[in-house]
């Protein structure tokens, strides 16, 4: 006997391996009388006992398949087993699975033996002596049967596909519940996200060919089946059991096929047959002693499929269908290892003190493919999507907002209030996630089956899209939550205010409506820097405008971003639930990678998501995020991809985006670049198409995780969203070493726009001039209110050339009244006035006027050249 202590938050493993004294070479040499068997301990030694072969015995195991059995002979076969271990040391091990009980820990019961009359003993009978109890009933405890020496055939499953399930069916022999157990597997996934096509994966009134042509057809698709589902009667078959099939012949009757034809029948899909479910009587019951055969559970895993459930005695169909449900609520809903959902089932089918389901259940696994198998994938981390109510079991660390959420919603219901909450935040936060992941569950859990969920984006066209989900069944009265996710898409991809308003207005008419069974509730995730223009939609004739509500703490939440505990659990919990391991020290290198980025949790989860889909076995390895150079490699593959989807004319806008939002403390030295963070005002071309384009172009880059979105003060902010992408990423650095002197002329320009929006100062002299030059060279570059500065500029510089001139005209003129105060006074002769007009004051008017001219056109060829010097000085 082996005592086995793992990881501490994993099972006690306790292994009883025995051999018989007699022909130990031979598991069938069974002799019916009085038995000595061998039992190896954890140091070496070997201690024997014997085991008492006796009529009397076969009579009692027989009672045990019976409806009227005498509760006694449970006690009595489980104290006969227990005194044949006691010779072998076994109540030092009792005594440690009590404490272990006591604990809450799990352990793992292998029955190994050498003699295979002994897996036709039920061990999940023996007590404990002290407490009188089976082994089986102990909540904590898992018996596992393995034969010696072999090994599960090498998984050759694709390691980041879930795998499909295949329920098979028969009737041959007699009525089976099918119905229920394809709803219990369909509910399961359903609830878990998880695709169940009844067409393709169910197959019914099975027979050897129509089983095998699915397997086969399966594994050609490339989607092979893991879990396969037999429901079917047992019979005996000579002197052990098999399952009752249809034939393949339409019309005929059942066979009983033997435990030899489907071994043959499954082993060539060892490899990717991971779990074997046998809803059936007696197909764990090996028949004779001593036969050859073995049960079919024992010789589907002795053929190498890696996990064969089975019942030992007859299986009652409420115990099935029991069985059933709790199976795979379990292994999809948990997600839980197939040892814990298999415990769960038997303490569900104990629950029938009637039935001895809960002691017929076996399974049938290998010590070496560990105590947590999984024998289902899941992915659980999301990368750069959005959870849904189907993932909510995957999301960690934001249990308080969605409790707020929670709070706030009630709150307005039991105020009469309109029943609208916006969840807003900076790109990056999460909100989506919150909402869909985290709310919604908790929301669809508090109505039970009385709530109908509809999810939504606005789009182009968000009133079609909000009327198509309302009318989609209109049959039903239930209340309705509608979740409006990423309601920006109003103002980014509507372009007819109009549509904007009536859309808004019909949402708040929604919420308005007064309280009954068919109200609707209606959640709202936005991104924050969005909600100033929320002024532009007004909600009633009263006036009331959507940014009002943004800001009312009743109908707002903010959620901040995630702190470092937080973001510890969001790559923590995930592992731990579907049975990965971290290499320590993996988790806080990755938060030290992070840092306080404002894009972290997106970032986050797409590392993970690349990590798990790099993974070695069940381990997230530091090599693996070596390889993927960190976090913001992850980052910079995304970049790279988005880049390369562009079109040429989107791929000059996106490269001037992004030199503008990098900081150049020093032209030579880039390791020293860092973020800057530019208004969208800022960034928007004066064109208004170039504008629609840039916007779209910058929805894309966010929503890519690139950029990132905030709020300062009323206005919309943008910044990439890790500095470690401009440390990294070799297409900007090529950017920002052609664009040195550019971005530099760019940059002042920005701290020229700064003092105008502050203090009004314009351009003047050298500064106008090095401005033009700049708008000359980088046009595309100069947003709304660089042009606005310049062309503001410019006006006054017009304006001031021509004060000029009327101030020479003016100073002309006061000169020919002075002259005229020394000329004599003429009284006789007007003629000599004009002749006097003509030679001294015309000539003097036109040479003013000439002059003028030629001081704006030598102003404007100076300025020109200026123009043209600052220009070649910055390109």
């Amino acid at each position: 006997m082996h005592l086995h202590i793992y990881n501490p938050k994993m099972a006690i493993s306790v292994i009883l391996e025995f051999a018989r004294t007699d022909r130990a070479d031979d598991p069938f040499a069974f002799r019916f009388a009085a038995q000595e068997y061998l039992l190896r301990s954890e140091g070496g030694s070997v201690a024997s006992s014997s085991f008492p072969w006796q009529q009397s015995l076969l009579g009692k195991l027989e009672a045990l398949r019976g409806p009227q059995r005498d509760p006694v002979l449970l006690q009595q076969v489980g104290d006969l087993l227990q005194q044949f271990l006691q010779p072998l040391g076994f109540a030092q091990h009792e005594q440690r699975i009590l404490e272990a009980q006591r604990a809450s820990e799990r352990v793992v019961l292998t029955i190994r033996s050498a003699a295979a009359e002994l897996y036709a003993l039920p061990w999940e009978l023996l007590t404990l002596r002290v407490t009188g109890q089976h082994l089986g009933e102990l909540p904590d405890v898992l018996l596992r049967y393995e034969w010696p020496d072999s090994t599960s055939a090498p998984s050759a499953c694709p390691p980041n596909q879930t795998g499909r399930f295949l329920l098979a069916w028969s009737a041959a022999a007699g009525p089976v519940p099918v119905a229920e157990h394809l709803s219990a597997l369909q509910s399961a996934c359903r609830q878990s996200g998880l695709p169940f096509d009844a067409e393709r994966e169910v197959v019914a009134h099975v027979s050897c060919g129509r089983l095998i042509a699915a397997l086969d057809s399966a594994q050609k698709s490339g989607a092979a089946v893991r879990v396969l589902h037999l429901l079917c009667h047992g019979g005996t078959v000579g002197s052990t059991f098999g399952l009752s099939l249809d034939a393949d012949e339409v019309g005929a009757a059942g066979v009983v096929v033997d435990a030899g034809r489907l071994r043959q029948l499954l082993a060539p899909y060892a490899s990717t047959l991971r779990l074997v479910v046998l809803c059936a009587c007696e197909s764990g019951n090996p028949g004779s002693l001593g036969n050859h055969l073995g049960s079919v559970a024992q010789t589907l895993h002795r053929a190498g499929i890696a996990s064969v459930i089975a019942s030992r005695y007859p299986l009652s169909v409420a115990g099935s269908i029991r069985f059933c449900q709790v199976l795979y609520e379990q292994l999809l809903l948990g997600p839980s290892s197939l040892e814990d959902a298999l415990l769960v089932a038997r303490r569900r089918l104990a629950e029938d003190a009637s039935q001895l389901d809960w002691a017929s259940l076996q399974l049938y696994a290998r010590t070496q493919d560990g105590d947590d198998t999984r024998p289902v994938t899941f992915r659980p981390y999301r990368g750069l999507l959005a959870f849904q109510p189907e993932h909510h079991r995957f999301l960690f660390g934001r249990s308080p907002e969605v409790a707020e959420i929670l709070s706030d919603l009630s709150a307005l219901i039991q105020a009469g209030r309109p029943r609208l909450l916006i969840v807003a935040g900076v790109s990056g936060t999460g909100k989506s996630s919150l909402v869909l992941g985290g709310a919604v569950p908790r929301l669809l859990e508090q109505h039970g089956g009385a709530l109908r969920l509809l999810r939504l984006r606005p789009g182009s066209q968000p009133l079609d899209v909000l009327n198509a989900a309302l009318a989609g069944n209109p049959a039903d009265s239930r209340a309705v939550l509608l979740i409006v996710d990423q309601f920006e898409e109003v103002f980014t991809h509507v372009q007819d205010p109009a549509l904007r308003q009536a859309f808004a207005r019909r949402l708040w008419t929604l919420a308005s409506e007064p309280h009954s069974a068919s109200q609707t509730t209606v959640l709202i995730t936005l991104r924050v820097d969005f909600i100033g223009r929320c002024g532009e939609l007004l909600l009633n004739d009263a006036g009331l405008c959507l940014d009002r509500i943004a800001y009312d703490e009743a109908h707002r939440i903010f959620i901040s971003k995630p702190g470092p505990e937080q973001l510890r659990a969001v790559i923590t919990e995930p592992a731990r639930l579907v049975g990965l391991a971290i290499e320590p020290g993996l988790t806080s290198r990755i938060l030290d990678d992070l840092g306080a980025e404002p894009g972290a949790l997106p970032l986050l989860q797409d590392t993970l998501d690349l990590l798990w889909q790099r993974r070695q076995g069940r381990l997230l390895t530091q090599q693996a995020y070596d390889e993927l150079g960190g976090v913001v490699g992850a980052l910079r593959g995304h970049a790279d991809a988005l880049f390369d989807a562009l079109t040429e004319a989107e791929q000059r806008m996106a490269k001037r985006l992004m030199v503008r939002l990098v900081e150049l403390r020093h032209e030579e030295d880039l390791s020293t670049a860092t973020r800057r963070r530019l208004t969208w005002r800022s960034l928007r071309p004066a064109s208004p198409q170039d504008a629609i384009h840039q916007d779209a172009l910058l929805a894309r880059m966010v929503d890519a995780r690139l950029l990132v979105t905030d709020q300062e003060g009323i206005e919309p902010t943008v910044e990439i969203a890790h500095e470690a992408l401009i440390r990294s990423w070799t297409r900007l650095h090529s950017w920002l070493r052609a664009d040195k002197l550019r971005l530099a002329a760019l940059a002042e320009f920005e701290l020229w726009v700064s003092r105008w929006r502050q203090y009004g100062t314009l351009l003047v002299s050298d500064e106008l001039v090095h401005a033009e030059a700049v708008a000359q060279h980088c046009a595309e570059d100069l947003g709304i209110e660089a042009s606005a500065l310049l062309t503001a500029s410019r006006r006054r510089r017009t304006r001031s050339s021509l004060a000029a001139t009327s101030l020479l005209s003016i100073g002309a003129i006061t000169l020919l009244s002075l002259l005229s105060l020394f000329i004599p006074r003429i009284r006789s002769d007007s003629g000599i006035i004009v002749i006097f007009m003509v030679i001294f004051v015309m000539p003097i008017l036109a040479f003013i006027v000439i002059m003028s001219l030629v001081i704006r056109l030598l102003w404007k060829r100076v300025a020109s050249a200026r123009v043209r010097q600052r220009k070649r000085s910055i390109g």
